[in-house]
């Protein structure tokens, strides 16, 4: 992640042992959810520590989205 205002790197989101493919911010911007061949995931947006890891997909993860 990066600070949109001075461009400079704020976390790198480590988790994911595949590409991620997709990612979405919460709509209240608190966490991201992220996408990838291997799972999703959700990430603390202040942090950029992981929330969550959505387990039992048998496929790849293309697109995410909130609700």
């Amino acid at each position: 992640m990066w600070d949109a205002t001075t461009g400079q790197p704020i976390h790198t989101l480590t988790g994911h042992t595949e590409r991620v493919r997709s990612v979405a911010w919460s709509p209240d911007n608190t966490r991201i959810l992220t996408g990838s061949t291997d799972t999703a995931r959700i990430w603390d947006a202040t942090t950029g520590q992981p929330i969550h890891t959505l387990t039992g997909h048998t496929e790849r993860v293309r697109s995410v989205a909130w609700s």
